[in-house]
């Protein structure tokens, strides 16, 4: 899969080469000092406090409440965009933080978050060229919340399962 987004990112640059410099210093910076913050640190604290709680529970106590502070870190947002847009914005990160966090408590693998978060990033930035968000509607916003949750809260279900016996 980041096979995939890698080569669709590098696809987007060429179209998008005006975007290039915002993308590159936003995206690695993001992918870098947040992905340590929070899968990193709270996530692996999180996870290594609960050593005496089921493994699969662990994990998904951990990712979410990693998750969760990933999501609040976008409150930041709102200083340069609306409330609404915000509140998207910290609502889809908490769930990609929750599933980020199930990765990297899984594979034990910090680098591959990191990639992850920086090509998802960086893509963004590349073909929209900010990293505003603009106010879709409530409703947009519920529904997609909705979704981001029941598909990624599902993939990370499928990789416990998978992977944790």
């Amino acid at each position: 899969m980041a096979t995939v987004l890698a080569i669709i990112t590098i696809l987007i640059v060429i179209g998008n080469v005006k975007n290039l410099p915002l993308a590159l210093m936003v995206s690695l910076q993001a992918g870098i000092v947040e992905e340590v913050i929070c899968r990193g640190i709270i996530s692996k604290y999180i996870y290594n406090d609960l050593n005496k709680v089921e493994e699969k529970r662990r994990i998904w106590i951990s990712a979410i409440s990693s998750g969760l502070a990933f999501g609040m870190l976008h409150f930041i947002n709102l200083f340069r965009q609306g409330l609404l847009p915000t509140i998207n914005q910290v609502i889809a990160a908490a769930a990609i933080g929750m599933l980020f966090g199930v990765i990297y408590l899984v594979y034990k693998n910090l680098f591959g978050t990191i990639f992850i978060h920086f090509l998802n990033d960086f893509w963004i930035i590349a073909v929209t060229g900010t990293i505003t968000e603009q106010d879709s509607g409530t409703i947009a916003m519920i529904i997609s919340s909705v979704l981001y949750w029941i598909i990624l809260g599902f993939i990370a279900w499928r990789i416990i399962k998978k992977k944790v016996v």
